[in-house]
């Protein structure tokens, strides 16, 4: 820099933050002071210097120097000349150079080069932080917060929170639903013993009782899992812990937010209201420039200030106009502009000359060679596909209304089609939900699952509609299901079942009554029918009882084949008779359903070796 005087000026700016300064004469005595120690700043005359300042800070990229450079500019439109130069990255040009922006660059430099810990306390981090960290590098993986007992897990997916587990009662989804009277305490509780038996989820449930259509579920799900994220930012004291990897997703229904949105209401939410007033006649004089351009960060930012108000953020704007634009109040302006701030997104000044003119902070990766850009699938770190993202809250949507159906809505047909609809109706959603027909999704088991779920209730629904006595029994069923007041009659018939559960297996013929009772209130349920004929077969005194309990556990697995202890019941029923080789047939069959059945499992250790020796045999005759 040949200027004394804005030498001197440059080095009293660092000399005010602590920094110590030296002054090259040409760019070789440049080139060997960053040989001897690489600079933590680098500060030369802007692109119409009279030395090539732009050739130098090129040479010094290409020989590895990675370091900040700040360009003194002797205008805004000399400044802003070098917004698009990306090869100069990190960088930021003045036409004034403020102490305030050369400590907030060299701070900003210094947190680029950090990554959080992967153990450590919000005390020492700030949840925000890391929000923002896994927006900015398309983080993959799960986020446990663990304070006082309780804990969280939030799931990312590409940069993108996408679920939120929490063992607090008073997050649960039936409690939340409850609190704002959507649901009642019978209906919650009818849901909740459908949950414990079943082993699915609440919202699942209150879906299968019909008290929540598919698409109301959709949104309160949404809403639940949001209300969660935001509520983490209340555990300033947590310890959290990241583990990464796309394998932590796997079970979990994915719903995509905005990082940012969700950081701004958790520190909006708790912020002390004591404090806002004092806090915003702080900020409220303050001015902002857009100092990140990663592409993550930005296309988060599109969405909270529209694309038009970010562009202008690239030049200095004022806080109190961007806030009166957006229509926000104190509290909300305070949690959007001291994160972004904090967080190196947003640079403030209490007056627009003290900022940056240009300024581009995410270090330059030159372009691969076009062979490998070339997209062979996708790859880690790329963006969801939003169509994929649609077809599985499609396919969840479908899931969630064919299973809760009864047979005529699940098959979308009048109550009085005949055979020809009904068979029709079959082979076209048969082929809409075919696993090929969903290919993008096949690795997710959720997905699998509700597939298999959508093919079994159609194909069920067609069965019974099809057979004119099954048919004419389960019209009645239904009628008499529909003109009773279902709430109180389901909810006492899984009274009466979990009582019959709890004499099983020493008390079967207590057991007996209880599930005869449950089945005659809830026809429509295969499983009160399969531990009905269970009970009837386990304290038969005749041999008709015995072939009565084996009728009902058949009727059931009729009704839903993926009932694995109903094939388990059947194959003690055949062992009971001597026939082993068809009870291990039976018990592999409960294995491919459910895996970690151990009963069917000890029938397989047991008698599927003689299963498959006369099988093979059977073959070569």
């Amino acid at each position: 820099m040949n200027d004394p005087d804005r030498s001197a000026q440059a080095a009293n700016r660092l000399a005010d933050v602590g920094v110590r300064s030296m002054t090259a004469a040409s760019p070789r005595q440049v080139g060997a002071m960053c040989d001897a120690e690489e600079p933590s700043l680098l500060v030369v005359e802007g692109s119409l210097a009279p030395e090539p300042g732009l050739e130098l800070v090129r040479w010094l990229r290409r020989g590895g120097v990675s370091c900040p450079v700040l360009f003194m500019c002797g205008s805004k439109v000399e400044a802003a000349s070098l917004k698009e130069l990306h090869e100069l990255r990190p960088f930021v040009a003045c036409q004034v150079v403020d102490a305030a922006v050369v400590e907030y660059f060299l701070g900003y430099a210094d947190a680029s080069l950090e990554t959080p810990p992967p153990r450590g306390n919000l005390e020492d981090v700030g949840l925000d932080a890391l929000f923002i960290h896994a927006l900015r590098t398309h983080w993959t993986g799960r986020l446990e917060l663990v304070c006082q007992g309780t804990s969280k897990t939030i799931f990312f997916d590409q940069g993108a929170p996408v679920y939120c587990s929490s063992n607090i009662l008073s997050e649960n989804f039936g409690q939340i639903l409850l609190r704002r009277g959507v649901i009642s305490e019978v209906e919650y509780e009818w849901a909740r013993k459908l949950q414990l038996r079943e082993g699915i989820r609440q919202g699942e449930a209150l879906v299968k009782i019909g008290i929540l259509s598919h698409e109301d579920l959709f949104g309160y799900l949404r809403e639940q899992i949001r209300e969660k994220m935001v509520n983490a930012f209340g555990w300033p004291t947590a310890s959290y812990g990241m583990d990464e990897g796309a394998h932590h997703l796997h079970n979990i229904t994915r719903f995509r937010f905005n990082a940012l949105e969700v950081v701004f209401d958790g520190q909006q939410r708790f912020i002390h209201r004591g404090d806002v007033q004092e806090l915003w006649d702080e900020y409220r004089g303050s001015w902002g420039v857009l100092t990140s351009d990663s592409p993550q960060v930005v296309r988060a930012l599109i969405q909270v200030f529209g694309i038009e108000r970010l562009e202008t953020l690239q030049q200095p704007q004022s806080v109190l106009r961007l806030a009166l634009d957006q229509g926000w109040d104190k509290a909300r302006a305070l949690s959007v502009f001291t994160t972004l701030h904090a967080n190196h997104v947003v640079h403030l000044a209490r007056h627009p000359t003290a900022l940056p003119v240009a300024i581009s902070l995410e270090r330059f990766t030159p372009d691969l060679p076009n062979e490998a850009q070339v997209d062979h699938g996708e790859q880690e770190g790329q963006e969801p596909d939003p169509q994929v993202i649609e077809m599985s809250e499609a396919l969840w949507k479908a899931y969630l209304r064919i299973t809760s159906a009864d047979h005529f809505d699940a098959l979308g047909i009048e109550r009085g089609a005949g055979a020809f609809e009904i068979q029709a109706a079959r082979d076209e959603l048969l082929s809409t939900y075919s696993p090929m027909a969903f290919d993008p999704l096949l690795e997710q088991s959720q997905m699998i699952r509700a597939i298999q779920g959508i093919r079994t209730k159609v194909s069920n629904a067609a069965t019974t509609l099809a057979d004119p006595q099954a048919r004419a029994a389960y019209m009645e069923a239904l009628r008499e299901s529909e003109e009773s007041d279902r709430a109180s009659q389901f909810l006492r018939a899984e009274d009466e079942f979990l009582a019959g559960m709890s004499k099983l297996p020493e008390r079967a013929e207590e057991a007996l009554p209880h599930f005869e009772v449950a089945s005659q209130l809830n026809a429509l349920e295969p499983v009160y029918t399969m531990y009905h004929g269970w009970a009837r077969f386990m304290s038969a005194t005749s041999l008709e009882h015995k072939y009565e309990g084996e009728a009902l556990i058949t009727r059931a697995l009729e009704t839903n084949p993926l009932l694995d202890n109903g094939y388990v019941f059947l194959a003690r029923i055949l062992m009971d008779t001597g026939r082993g080789e068809e009870a291990a047939r039976f018990a592999e069959q409960a294995l491919s359903f459910n895996p970690e059945n151990v009963a069917a499992r000890d029938i397989v250790d047991q008698w599927g070796d003689v299963a498959r020796s006369s099988s093979s045999v059977s073959g070569r005759c």
